[in-house]
């Protein structure tokens, strides 16, 4: 799906990890993402807060996106993320392509997330306070498209290390392997 960035909020991410919890998931390791967009940051944390507080939560659908100038050679993935209870709320999350791969990959594997709303520097660890919003990232029939557009970051960054041609594949595959051997682990 391609996307015109005008016309809803899109919000960055200040600071990102993996948090499991027993409760939540069957203790699956989900990824947590404190969200901010200086022009609208207070609508989407008015939101999360009625969110938390209201009795009909629930009713979230997410897609995919790539910015429409972006297509061929992406720099950034969008989630799409609409949500039809307490009230309508729609919004886009920006990751990075060149920073965020392991997150995206996460989000992929363990089909959730978990997002509140920060500033930079706020960790994650000293947001327990916050309205956190879990939310389920079904399969939204993206993961070929993923895994592809995973190995070729993946490629870029083994060759500007220098990597000898042989091994980069090789290495790929190894580096996929760990990050996806981590998100297993089970509290």
């Amino acid at each position: 799906m391609n996307i015109d960035r005008r016309k809803l909020p899109i919000y960055t991410i200040q600071e990102n990890g993996l948090i499991s919890d027993p409760k939540w998931a069957d203790g699956r390791l989900i990824p947590y993402v404190v969200l901010n967009n200086y022009q609208n940051g207070e609508e989407l944390k008015d939101f999360l807060k009625a969110h938390n507080t209201s009795i009909n939560q629930g009713d979230v659908t997410t897609q995919w996106a790539s910015p429409l100038l972006q297509y061929f050679k992406p720099k950034n993935w969008l989630l799409l993320v609409k949500f039809a209870k307490p009230r309508e709320f729609e919004f886009y999350i920006e990751f990075s392509l060149e920073k965020n791969p392991a997150l995206i990959d996460a989000i992929f594997q363990s089909r959730g997330l978990n997002i509140l709303y920060g500033f930079p520097g706020d960790k994650i660890s000293n947001r327990a306070d916050q309205y956190i919003v879990l939310m389920e990232v079904p399969n939204l029939n993206q993961d070929e498209r993923w895994n592809k557009i995973l190995r070729e970051i993946l490629k870029t960054k083994f060759k500007k290390q220098n990597m000898p041609k042989k091994q980069i594949s090789i290495e790929v595959e190894k580096q996929i392997r760990k990050m996806r051997e981590l998100l297993h682990f089970r509290k």
